[in-house]
């Protein structure tokens, strides 16, 4: 064992430690008044590597012999490491998810939270799908199961896809449902931090549990999984964005965020590229379509009139957490050192809808960057009053015509009545007055993050002409 004869702070000076032997407060820290603190003594280094190096001599692997000699190769070990690791990992978060406490019953109220609280930040579960995953893994014990629900990697968006096998289904989706549902669920929250005399029980607790699980899963063994190209990794990023938003770690949620942006901007989320008819104004030059062929993005799909019920749901789930994305990007990007990464302006995506997500119909709605179409009347193929949500509902002054004026549907842009489904392919417009509410969210979240950007930067006092524009 070698003694550390110089203090922590001259060693890190590099200046010379005059003291009187270990533990004595040397002439530096003394006339500073610090604190003299030596550093721990390292014990056995040497006799490791003197070991090795008689292993290796033993061994005929002389360092300083001939070069030209045959050389052992030592086994590699590294990969065995890793897989046993990844196995390992695996088996833990399916310890985390085969919990007995988490039956379908659990499940179901967990969802319920989630619509609840989330659904509005993050609308990108489908209520069918998420439940069918829920009851096909619990399978007929579906009151006492053990098992936990998981999702499709790539399909879990489809409503009516085909029942994909246990090895096929990911975790993600709903460790990020618990994460954010378990503090709100008194039996979750009961079991991971039990009350005792002295302390109560911390909702908090059970949320951080799942989400430690989650952050694990998303990692990997080695990290390298995080830059995997996924949609159900940019929800569970969002997820866990949202989840450490709520437990006051800003900083954090802001980086989940950026990272589900840049792995939706990846895979081509914010622009509708598999159908034309959708992208009106998308470029199509060479260099467009070698960069979406660089990054492994697809062109054009299908054809809208041969997209069934569950392509178009698949679709609204792409566009909902692209959305998602601006939803959040907008709340936490604020000031000069947390900008914002999605810019209004270079979206080729249309706002969202509730009856494609819900029915699957072939919905066109309008974009970001469009105005608000304000029209009072919705009208069919063939000129046939449709009347609008709002119209339903009891409806505005602002949206009802005057008597004396009878409306012609020619005279009105494309953009604002409904076509024959046979013309556009699609089963209905939703715009202006039949605008989602979601869609509006996405307007008022817009205009929010224009105030916030404002407000940081110094508000009125710093306000110029250019300042509160609305990007």
């Amino acid at each position: 064992m070698r003694s550390s004869i110089a203090c922590a702070r001259c060693r890190r000076s590099k200046i010379k430690c005059v003291n009187a032997g270990i533990d004595t407060t040397c002439r530096a820290c003394e006339s500073s008044g610090r604190e003299c603190v030596y550093p721990t003594p390292a014990i056995g280094v040497g006799g490791a590597a003197a070991k090795r190096d008689l292993a290796a001599l033993a061994d005929g692997d002389d360092r300083n012999g001939d070069m030209d000699g045959p050389k052992r190769q030592r086994p590699r070990k590294s990969v065995a490491v890793s897989s046993s690791a990844a196995k390992d990992a695996a088996k833990g978060t399916l310890d985390v998810l085969d919990s007995s406490i988490l039956t379908v019953k659990v499940w179901e109220a967990v969802f319920d939270l989630f619509q609840s609280h989330f659904a509005t930040i993050l609308p990108f579960l489908h209520p069918a799908t998420f439940m069918g995953h829920i009851r096909q893994l619990s399978g007929p014990q579906s009151s006492s199961s053990s098992t936990a629900p998981t999702n499709q990697d790539n399909s879990r968006e489809n409503a009516q896809s085909p029942p994909a096998a246990k090895s096929d289904l990911s975790p993600l989706i709903p460790l990020g449902v618990l994460a954010l549902t378990a503090r709100f669920h008194p039996q979750l929250v009961a079991y991971h931090s039990p009350a005792s005399p002295g302390s109560p029980s911390n909702p908090a607790l059970a949320s951080e549990f799942y989400a430690t699980a989650l952050r694990s899963r998303l990692a990997g063994v080695d990290g390298a999984s995080l830059a995997i190209t996924d949609l159900t990794r940019v929800q569970a990023l969002l997820m866990l964005a949202l989840h450490e938003w709520g437990m006051c770690r800003g900083k954090s949620a802001w980086l989940y965020v950026g990272m589900a942006i840049r792995l939706s901007q990846a895979m081509g989320l914010p622009y509708e590229l598999e159908n034309d008819v959708f992208s009106r104004d998308g470029p199509r030059s060479p260099a467009f379509r070698a960069e979406t062929d660089l990054f492994g993005i697809s062109r054009r799909g299908m054809e809208p009139k041969e997209q069934t019920s569950d392509d178009v749901i698949a679709q609204e789930t792409k566009r909902r957490t692209f959305w998602a994305c601006f939803i959040l990007d907008r709340c936490l990007s604020s000031g000069k050192y947390r900008p914002r990464m999605i810019r209004v302006k270079e979206l080729g995506i249309q706002l969202p809808s509730d009856n494609a997500f819900a029915f699957g119909e072939r919905v066109r709605t309008s974009r970001l960057s469009e105005p608000v179409v304000r029209r009072p009347q919705s009208f069919g193929a063939q000129g046939v009053q449709i009347p609008s949500i709002r119209q339903s509902l009891g409806g505005f002054g602002d949206d009802k015509l005057p008597n004396n004026i009878t409306p012609d549907p020619k005279s009105w842009s494309p953009i604002s009545r409904r076509k024959d489904s046979s013309e556009d392919e699609i089963d209905r417009w939703e715009i202006g007055a039949e605008e989602a509410v979601l869609s509006r969210v996405i307007r008022i979240i817009r205009i929010w993050g224009s105030i916030a950007k404002w407000s940081c930067a110094g508000g009125r006092r710093y306000a110029t002409a250019s300042s509160i524009s609305i990007r």
